[in-house]
């Protein structure tokens, strides 16, 4: 009897325990937006933060909001999240910051646009803190000075981000799992020290010349020279490698995938040499190229990519080649911004552009797009499409085959398009916007649902480049060859302002891509696959294994 009365007691002393924790939690758990105010006051007074003395500012219990978090708007104070967490559901910002000589520790954030976001702040603290799943862990914003130190940042498409004008800023002692660091090509002076990236080094080096990064999960380059980054594996970060004001490096020989962003990414970067990589995978671009001269980017795999295999914004006299890009949005894109052509003389020459939802999109000028396999993706996507641009883009002997529209032009004069194949598309070529003076001839147009498109009359282009040169294979041209000199004796006639005079009889023989290339190219991928697989498993047996806060 004795020992069912006990037991009894005990079970009643755990269930009042049990609705007593539940109430509390209940009572301390608070939704929608808190504001410490700039004289010291918390917005509501309801909300689960008590602070004694106007400065530190400590939570009581978790919150919850769909728009911000916190909002700090006095300056000199500390906000202590006491292990607590503040949840958001996908929008707003964790903490926002509108002052200065802010604290803010011990804090769990989770699934904001930005877990903390900072503008235009200096002297900040943030540390000890856990940043997880969100759009940006941190993202400060034309602020300098500032501190993040000590933190775990983990799963956010970006862990730390140096936004626009963000200079002087100390990051230090982060633990970053599956994000990282990306740096604006404006921002300098950071500090960047004692980081680790999925366990491994975070890269960072400033006004740095000829030195070679020896192992590490992320590697960002600011204003180097002569750097060379060969061999690692720079996978599910941020973005594995990123060249900032850069020079001179060598990449090769990297395996750079499964990156929230892009790829590898150059801003205001030249002379640089990206061959022999792996990069597949990754959430936006396999590489990102902008306002970015004299590149030479050869010899790699760029497959499986969110957006583009190559993009190259605002850049020129950049070299593509011999590179096998596949299963991609689009192959290779090449963009200006603002009312003047910005991207020009770049070369293309000798890929392997196959499966991506569009081959090669162009807005720019005198572009050299010579010799590239452009095909297998059958009735989808553009071949090459020519938006918005003009002035001598060359676009020569390119195999393109099996695209909803093997090549578009919107906008886009005097360009010159030699030499490719054009084969089982819904439309060969597709005209917009007041396409014109283009020069089209030694095409091969061949089972195209409609060979030439115009969404526009009274547009001419020329189709041929006079009697003895010929101009293009039509496969549907019915006309004879009496004299057998190998040009129809009747013109092609496409619409009333545009006419074929002297299509060929035959298809116009186009070197094909050089696939002696391929093999190299995927026996160069099958070993560095093989050493990096082996080097990883070294590492997980050498190395122990790492505890989350």
């Amino acid at each position: 009897m004795k020992r069912k009365c006990a037991f009894l007691t005990v079970f009643f002393i755990i269930l009042m325990t049990s609705l007593f924790s539940a109430l509390e939690v209940q009572r301390v758990e608070a939704s929608g937006t808190i504001y410490v105010r700039a004289d010291g006051s918390v917005d509501p007074q309801t909300a689960p933060i008590s602070t004694v003395d106007n400065v530190t500012y400590v939570l009581t219990g978790n919150i919850t909001s769909d728009a911000d978090g916190i909002v700090v708007e006095r300056n000199n104070t500390v906000i202590d999240g006491a292990g607590y967490t503040v949840q958001g559901a996908g929008s707003g910002n964790g903490i926002e910051i509108a002052s200065s000589n802010v604290t803010v520790k011990n804090l769990n954030i989770e699934e904001y646009v930005a877990g903390i976001y900072l503008l235009y702040g200096s002297n900040n603290r943030f540390s000890g803190n856990r940043i997880t799943n969100n759009g940006q862990g941190i993202d400060l914003s034309y602020s300098s000075n500032n501190t993040v130190s000590g933190n775990n940042i983990t799963n956010n498409g970006c862990g730390v981000y140096l936004d626009v004008s963000s200079s002087h800023n100390i990051i230090s002692e982060n633990v970053f799992v599956n994000d990282g660091l990306l740096v604006y090509n404006d921002c300098y002076g950071n500090v960047v020290v004692d980081n680790s990236v999925n366990g491994k080094p975070l890269v960072y080096l400033e006004g740095i010349s000829h030195q070679s990064v020896d192992e590490a999960g992320q590697v960002i380059l600011v204003d180097c020279g002569y750097i060379k980054v060969e061999n690692l594996d720079l996978s599910n970060t941020t973005v594995g490698l990123q060249l900032v004001r850069t020079e001179n490096t060598t990449v090769a020989g990297n395996n750079v995938t499964a990156n929230d962003g892009s790829g590898i990414s150059l801003a205001s970067s030249s002379h640089n040499n990206i061959s022999s990589n792996i990069i597949a995978n990754n959430g936006e671009d396999g590489i990102e190229h902008s306002d970015s001269f004299n590149n030479s980017i050869t010899g790699n795999n760029i497959t499986a990519n969110g957006d583009q295999g190559i993009y190259l914004v605002q850049s020129f006299n950049n070299s593509i080649s011999r590179n096998n890009i596949m299963d991609n949005d689009e192959g290779i894109h090449l963009e200006s911004y603002g009312l003047e052509d910005t991207c020009v003389n770049n070369s293309i020459s000798g890929n392997n552009i196959a499966n991506n939802g569009l081959g090669i999109l162009c807005h720019g000028s005198n572009n050299s797009i010579c010799g590239n396999n452009i095909r297998n993706k059958t009735n989808f996507g553009n071949g090459i499409y020519l938006v918005k641009s003009s002035n001598f883009n060359s676009i020569i002997q390119n195999n393109i085959t099996d695209w909803f529209v093997s090549v578009a032009l919107q906008s886009s004069c005097n360009n010159s398009i030699i030499g490719n194949n054009i084969a089982n598309s819904y439309d060969g070529f597709r005209f917009s916007l007041g396409s014109s003076n283009n020069s089209i001839y030694h095409n091969n147009l061949v089972n195209n649902t409609e060979q030439v498109y115009s969404s526009q009359s009274g547009y001419a282009n020329l189709w041929d480049d006079g009697y003895s040169s010929g101009g293009n294979y039509w496969s549907d041209y019915n006309g004879a060859d009496a004299n057998h000199d190998g040009i129809g004796d009747t013109p092609y006639i496409i619409d009333a302002n545009n006419t074929d005079r002297y299509p060929l009889m035959t298809p116009y023989i186009i070197p094909e891509f050089p696939v002696f290339l391929i093999l190299p190219l995927f026996f160069i991928a099958t070993l560095l696959a093989v050493a990096i697989c082996k080097r990883k498993r070294n590492q997980e047996i050498d190395k122990p294994r790492m505890i989350l806060p």
